[in-house]
């Protein structure tokens, strides 16, 4: 199990090496695409209120989520 779970491991870092590799060493080959600001703010802002909400006051969420399991 050890064995298996190293050489998994392994796998993953080829691989997420390789993404870094790209990122930071290769010359890109298209100039970047530039996201929408709205919709990236809106998402942000999302995120951010869905973040604290459920930090602050997660039995609001839990109630729904339960109600669905049951």
């Amino acid at each position: 199990l050890a064995v298996t779970g190293v050489l998994l491991s392994l796998i993953g870092v080829y691989y997420y090496i390789k993404i870094i590799l790209y990122m930071w060493f290769h010359q890109p080959l298209t100039e970047s695409i530039k996201a929408k600001a709205d919709f990236s703010f809106a998402a942000a802002m999302i995120s951010v209120i869905g973040l604290f909400l459920f930090g602050i006051w997660p039995e609001f969420i839990l109630k729904h989520i339960r109600s669905i399991i049951n």
